[in-house]
């Protein structure tokens, strides 16, 4: 199999994983035990979750995905999709945001996210590569993600220089 090496590859993966889910239990039965979680956040319908074993690989359905799985490395895809998408800070207001949306997510699948799940989103500069967006609006999310990052006092006299 083929590792992914563009933005679009795995943003394109993550929506078939969606259509693939439906179709087939016995991938919704893997869910729990993906490790992380890449998101695309993008659209307007909330966002949509995929596992690095089905997003890092290109071309992959329900049933290439199961016939092969125990041949795939998670590692590998991992790093093949670390270019183009970051971690979010266990802890952070954006990190608690999405793992709610996951945990519901998951729950139409009888499932529930592992207790150490990473979450990754696309990284700033390939945001643009894969869907036109405002600047501004980018320019703002990454205000707000580094303002997660800051101590709460520091957060308290941020807003009220704002």
């Amino acid at each position: 199999m083929q590792l992914v090496t563009t933005p679009e590859e795995a943003i394109n993966n993550i929506n078939r994983l969606q259509l693939e889910l439906d179709r087939s239990p016995k991938l919704a039965g893997r869910l729990r035990q993906a490790h992380a979680f890449y998101i695309d956040d993008r659209g307007t319908n909330g966002p949509l979750f995929g596992f690095s074993k089905f997003v890092g690989y290109v071309g992959l359905d329900a049933e290439t995905y199961l016939d092969g799985a125990h041949e795939r490395s998670g590692t590998n895809t991992e790093h093949a999709l670390s270019s183009f998408f970051e971690e979010l800070p266990r802890g952070s207001k954006l990190y608690r945001s999405y793992h709610a949306k996951l945990t519901d997510w998951l729950g139409r699948y009888g499932k529930s996210p592992r207790k150490d799940v990473r979450l990754m989103v696309l990284k700033p500069e390939h945001r643009g590569e894969v869907q036109e967006e405002d600047p501004d609006r980018r320019l703002l999310d990454l205000m707000v993600s580094v303002a997660d990052l800051l101590p709460a006092q520091q957060r308290q006299e941020l807003r009220a220089r704002l």
